[in-house]
């Protein structure tokens, strides 16, 4: 069950990722003067979304925008799809213009489906607060699925997709140096399987707001799923292909870059520790192994990942994994410092609490004596930090996170 959350969360991730990147605002293309109607018109509604938020508007002078004329899909209703290509096509559209329509008009429907359900659209400045926690999760999970449909109808079709070159690139990064069309199969299967997995989830858990979605049934069912779809993987790949895959996008490459997101791994060694973590979890299940049989596979798999890493960077892997799910790793990766910094940090951690516990244990001191050189020992640790932290940023962000323990030295 623990491990069954993350595989599906890192599910709908892949396809709310697949969905954000065919629903992103495309560059405009260049045009032909002769063109320039039709392009102004399937322009327009980047250009009222620009009129509407200001921040994001290029600068232009009004006389030489001609986005205020209606899109050639004006008037038609909310998943009219079919007849806006139609309309497009007479317009003498390309097939990446009409691609950037469609997605306009997706995304035009998602918006307004998301407020129908309560769920009010989030201002630039702010972070989404997630889902309107007061509608059942189903209706979220059907906006969901039909979205999915209309990408994989009208934008992942052998005319649309691949029209835009950075939304290539972008597949290309993901799944590895492939035609377009195998490019294509691979989204259409992420979709279908993303579609799959939340019609599941409908079927089998609460429909509550509130309640968890997760059982043990619907971890096998999902588990069957994952085995359909790397079958059809490997029916549309090469194995050279299908091994690159894998190690961009198969659930050991999902699970491995979440373990060492704040190791922060060069691509030698992700995919030394990729090997490393595939064999380990190819042989036999740890719940069928004695004690004895699985302290000695956990002694092979770190002797492993020593052997893979130099000196220095064992240690800072070593650093990263004790910590856990302590938020310090995260603020030092965020910080962009070097790993190194953990340890420090720790040890100046470490040597002021001792310190400061034999300064409060000395009956010899009076209360005087103890206040000062606990607020001298402070300074001191506060002068370690900001060495460390390099920035008064960085050293506040830690105070705030993990600092209670300095400001604990001021009580006696």
């Amino acid at each position: 069950m623990k491990a069954f959350l993350p595989v599906l969360l890192a599910s709908l991730a892949v396809n709310a990722a697949l969905g954000a990147l065919l629903l992103r605002k495309p560059a405009a293309p260049a045009r032909p003067a002769a063109a320039a109607t039709a392009v102004a018109q399937t322009a327009s509604p980047a250009a009222t979304q620009n009129a509407a938020n200001p921040v994001n508007a290029p600068v232009t002078s009004v006389a030489a925008t001609p986005a205020a004329r209606a899109p050639l899909w004006a008037g038609l209703g909310p998943e009219s799809f079919d007849e806006a290509i139609v309309r497009l096509r007479a317009a003498g559209c390309t097939p990446r213009e009409i691609a950037a329509a469609l997605r306009a008009m997706i995304n035009e429907l998602i918006q307004s489906q998301y407020q129908d359900l309560g769920q009010a659209s989030t201002p630039y400045w702010k972070s989404p607060s997630g889902l309107n926690p007061a509608r059942p999760r189903n209706e979220f999970m059907e906006m969901a699925v039909r979205h999915q449909q209309l990408i994989r109808t009208y934008l992942l079709t052998p005319e649309l997709f691949g029209t835009d070159e950075s939304e290539l690139r972008t597949y290309r990064e993901r799944f590895g140096a492939l035609d377009t069309e195998k490019l294509r199969r691979l989204a259409i299967l992420e979709s279908e399987q993303g579609e799959r997995s939340m019609q599941l989830s409908m079927a089998t858990g609460s429909t509550k707001p509130g309640d968890s979605v997760y059982n043990e049934n619907l971890r096998k069912q999902h588990d069957q799923i994952q085995k359909e779809r790397e079958t059809a993987i490997q029916a549309i790949l090469t194995p050279e292909e299908y091994a690159q895959f894998e190690v961009r996008n198969g659930p050991v490459a999902m699970g491995l870059r979440f373990q060492l997101e704040n190791f922060r791994p060069t691509e030698a060694e992700y995919l030394a520790l990729y090997a490393i973590e595939k064999s380990r979890r190819q042989t036999a299940d740890p719940g069928a192994l004695t004690p004895q049989q699985r302290k000695e596979a956990s002694d092979s798999y770190q002797a492993a990942i020593q052997a893979a890493l130099t000196p220095e960077r064992f240690a800072d892997y070593e650093a990263v994994r004790k910590a856990g799910s302590d938020l310090l790793p995260r603020l030092i990766n965020r910080l962009n410092l070097p790993l190194t910094t953990l340890p420090a940090v720790t040890a100046v951690r470490d040597d002021t609490n001792a310190r400061a516990k034999a300064i409060r244990d000395n009956a010899t001191l009076s209360a005087d004596q103890r206040a000062a050189q606990l607020t001298a020992l402070a300074a001191e640790a506060e002068a370690d930090l900001r060495t460390l932290f390099v920035t008064p940023r960085g050293l506040d962000a830690y105070k705030d996170m993990k600092g209670e323990w300095l400001r604990s030295l001021s009580k006696p």
